[in-house]
């Protein structure tokens, strides 16, 4: 059976129509509607409903993987007649601040019929808990109606074929349900990213009135296009405050939500609540509660979550909100080439807390643009240190001196390296006597400064005529297999001189190399070791590399360099 319109504005081709339920709609005032059958087993006829359609409203016509949608009526259509991509999270995060209600009618789609579908779901304004009440909307189901003013339009796809996007069509009816609160919206596509509260640069759509409690709602969705659990989403929080209503036990809240996949048996909705702040039973109710910076809060298993904060518009007690988390992309697959580094940082989590097996061997590429340094900590490790290790080397060219493209062998938590930019490579790589946990692996572009202290490598630049200071875990003592690297710069030096002022290395296994470098920091001249009992050198200027290494049998202290100038003295500097 075919149905098509008299012109081409919604559809401009037949569709076919063979599925109970399925559904097209077709523009202008009338239809032709062909039925026909071939020579082969015959079968039994059927009904056909047809309607006429409600103005569709304001359209929203482009291929972006969800986003803020205002207003009380409307069209959604999102890739429509063209393939959508496998393991798709969209959330679309819609408002109307004059409804009770809105209808939601599935126009068209060409969803793999068993496994792809669109939710709408909501959020109870009195507690600040998202909602998982609906069912899937499909060609077999493609009504629904919702009784709220913000709804969450999630959009899922499967790993395993691939099917043509949507049209959705949307209308509300009746006054504001939810005349007390503001909602404040806000999406993000980037695959990393930091939000604070407050934060006047972090744009909201929505309302502002003072004396209602407000809603803000921070939905992301960082990466499509991608293998069945290729990629994740780390949560870092990086501590919060929230203050309570006098005389009560009542705080702002935030909670933070992922999507998980929907159980054929009871079709019931898609995000679970992962973590609350605050969230404590005591009776005893302080003004303020806070907490603490926990880095690793959450690993989610897919590119997607929502955050629902609630901020309480009563009587407070003069304390103010606040809270600050970070989030980035991870990976969860055995090597493979990331996406260029867009933000502050990025991090590698492969099996944090899951058993790998023996003989792993996984590869990654990195790339951080414009980075002549790259910085890495291993946060997190579960390694069987005896004989498991992750690797970092640079990706430079095999002509840079063997001393500065070496690799760095990192086993244990917090254990550091830095390799030259801007790419590098990391391996993973297991043997057969035992099998441990996987790891979290951060890393950064190092920027300029004029002194570097207690980070293991930098870019250091000494002001003009001035003696530069290099310190690494003076007082501490520092792991093993460790390796950094800076690269040091005194403007209009013709030789810069070197001085080891304090060590405590283990004596023969580790120690400090020097060697000159031009302007791409690949080599010239010869290089030295700097250790207690050779403790100064001289090479060629303006550049130049500085590397600490230390090897696997034993723990020694860091150290304290100065560098300048060949021309001006290398005093003692302590207590800089």
């Amino acid at each position: 059976m075919y149905a098509i319109g008299d012109n081409k504005a919604v559809n401009s081709s037949p569709r076919e129509l063979k599925y109970t339920n399925s559904s097209v709609i077709v523009s202008g005032s009338r239809a032709v509607v062909r039925f026909s059958s071939d020579r082969s087993t015959a079968g039994y006829g059927f009904r056909l409903r047809f309607q006429k359609i409600p103005n569709l409203g304001s359209s929203v016509k482009d291929s972006l993987c969800g986003g803020v949608l205002t207003g009380d009526a409307g069209t959604l259509n999102y890739k429509l007649g063209i393939d959508y991509s496998n393991n798709e999270w969209c959330v679309w995060l819609l408002h109307s601040k004059v409804s009770m209600s809105f209808t939601f009618y599935l126009i068209l789609e060409g969803f793999e019929s068993c496994c792809d579908y669109l939710l709408v779901n909501t959020i109870d304004p009195e507690t600040g808990l998202l909602q998982n009440h609906t069912k899937k909307m499909n060609a077999q189901s493609p009504f629904q109606v919702v009784k709220a003013s913000l709804v969450i339009i999630t959009f899922y796809s499967d790993a395993i074929e691939q099917g043509t996007g949507f049209s959705l069509h949307f209308s509300s009816i009746g006054n504001d349900m939810n005349p007390n609160y503001n909602f404040k919206l806000h999406h993000t596509t980037k695959n990393n990213g930091t939000i604070e509260y407050p934060d006047s640069q972090l744009k909201w759509e929505g309302g502002s009135a003072n004396d209602r409690d407000s809603i803000y709602v921070i939905a992301s969705n960082a990466v499509t296009n991608v293998s069945a659990g290729q990629y994740g989403t780390a949560i870092g929080w990086k501590g919060g405050v929230f203050q309570r209503i006098n005389g009560s036990c009542s705080y702002d809240s935030l909670i933070i939500y992922e999507p998980v996949l929907l159980s054929n048996s009871k079709g019931h909705g898609i995000w679970s609540k992962k973590a609350q702040f605050p969230n404590r039973n005591e009776t005893i109710c302080p003004d303020v509660i806070t907490t603490r910076e926990t880095n690793g809060l959450l690993n989610l298993a897919v590119p997607s979550f929502i955050i629902v904060f609630k901020e309480l518009s009563a009587h407070k007690n003069g304390f103010e909100t606040s809270f600050k988390f970070d989030y980035h992309k991870t990976t969860f697959v055995c090597g493979g080439l990331l996406e260029p580094l867009e933000s502050e940082f990025g991090e590698i989590s492969y099996k944090e807390d899951i058993h790998y097996d023996n003989y792993e061997n996984c590869s990654w590429t990195i790339e951080v643009p414009g980075a002549k340094l790259i910085s890495f900590n291993l946060e997190k490790s579960g390694l069987e240190t005896c004989c498991d290790s992750v690797t970092v080397m640079t990706s430079r060219s095999n002509s840079f001196d063997v001393d500065l493209t070496q690799p760095a062998i990192l086993k244990y938590e917090n254990s550091s390296a830095s390799v030259l930019g801007p790419r590098a490579m990391v391996k993973f790589s297991s043997d057969e006597t035992g099998v441990g946990t996987g790891f979290r692996l951060r890393y950064q572009k190092l920027t300029i400064s004029n002194k570097s202290d207690c980070a293991c490598g930098g870019i250091v630049k000494p002001l003009e005529g001035e003696v530069g200071i290099i310190k690494y875990k003076e007082y501490e003592n520092y792991e093993a297999n460790e390796h950094c690297i800076w690269l040091i710069e005194v403007p209009m030096a013709q030789s810069i001189s070197f001085k080891l002022e304090k060590n405590g290395f283990e004596a023969d296994f580790d120690y400090l190399f020097v060697i000159s470098t031009d302007v791409l920091g690949a080599s010239r001249g010869p290089s030295f070791k700097l250790t207690s009992a050779t403790p100064t050198a001289s090479v060629a200027g303006p550049r130049a590399v500085v590397r600490f290494s230390s090897d696997d049998s034993g723990i020694g202290s860091g150290f304290r360099l100065l560098f300048g100038s060949s021309d001006i003295t290398l005093l003692t500097q302590e207590g800089i």
